[in-house]
């Protein structure tokens, strides 16, 4: 920020610092269904056997018919699976 106060009005050289969330939650609703769903589907999930694939469909179905407190679990789900793809798989 010192390096290019001079160059920027006062308002955001002298705000506080603000934190960034991205919107997950947002794009597995609407934008990454697909491969939420393609990510988390049998077969994928069989290759390592870790998970349950059935209890995870319902997660999925759940989380796409309106319970949107899975968001999280389907997040993580989702993200340990691609995890274990790239390092595993």
């Amino acid at each position: 920020k010192r390096s290019v106060e001079q160059l920027l009005p006062e308002g955001i050289t002298q705000r506080p610092k603000e934190g960034f969330v991205l919107p997950v939650f947002s794009w597995i609703e609407k934008q990454l269904e697909g491969y939420c769903r393609g990510t988390l589907s049998k077969g994928r999930l069989e290759r390592h056997g870790l998970l349950n694939a059935e209890m995870i469909s319902d997660i999925l179905n759940d989380y796409y018919r309106g319970n949107k407190s899975n968001a999280a679990k389907v997040w993580n789900l989702m993200m340990f699976q691609v995890w274990w793809e790239r390092y595993f798989g």
